[in-house]
This record gives structure tokens, sequence and C-alpha cells, in this order.
């Protein structure tokens, strides 16, 4: 999947450090992500993020 897309060549662009941190309280997720990608043109480029969440819970 993913994350940060070239709007020019629409070619996506490689992580290079993910962090992510959560916390949850009861019924409640809060959650944290910092992403930065690598840009590999020799020259500035426009960049689209692509973020798909998914949600899934259960009832016991």
């Amino acid at each position: 999947m993913p994350g940060l897309i070239n709007k020019e060549s629409r070619g996506a662009l490689p992580l290079s450090v993910c962090d992510i941190t959560s916390c949850v309280r009861g019924y409640t997720l809060a959650m944290t992500a910092s992403m930065t990608y690598e840009n590999i043109e020799d020259h500035a480029i426009e960049g689209v993020c692509l973020l798909v969440y998914v949600c899934v819970y259960e009832y016991t």
C-alpha cells in the first residue's frame, strides 16, 4: 500500500523513517504516525498522500 505518491510520475516514494505511537484507554484509541519519505528525483516534486484507514472490531 503506497503512502506518498509522486503526482508527476504516479510512482510511490520510498519510506525512510516511520514512528508510530498509540494509547488505548477503555474503548478509546489515540494514534500518531510520523512518516518521512525520500525524494529520489533530482528536483523538487509535489506528492499526494494516500492513506487507507481500516478499523476492525469484534464483539466477543
